[in-house]
């Protein structure tokens, strides 16, 4: 429905300015990410969305870096 939809939004743009903050200077594992935000993000915010506002929403302002085969790693563009 419409308003699921909206309250999905709303949740990954409340969400956005304290993930990208948490990775502000430093490349850190979506894991690392949540740990240090999980107290500031909405209300049933988990890791994969976290991840998912990564890949998806949040792309175009944070670098995706691989690393081999360890965890991949964000940090702000």
């Amino acid at each position: 429905s419409a308003a699921k939809a909206n309250a999905k939004m709303d949740a990954y743009e409340r969400a956005k300015p304290i993930v990208l903050s948490a990775i502000t200077g430093v490349a850190l594992t979506v894991k690392d990410i949540f740990t240090t935000c999980e107290n500031d993000l909405p209300e049933d915010f988990t890791a994969s969305k976290v991840q998912y506002g990564l890949l998806h929403y949040w792309a175009n302002e944070v670098v995706k870096i691989d690393n081999g085969k360890a965890p991949f790693t964000y940090q702000v563009k």
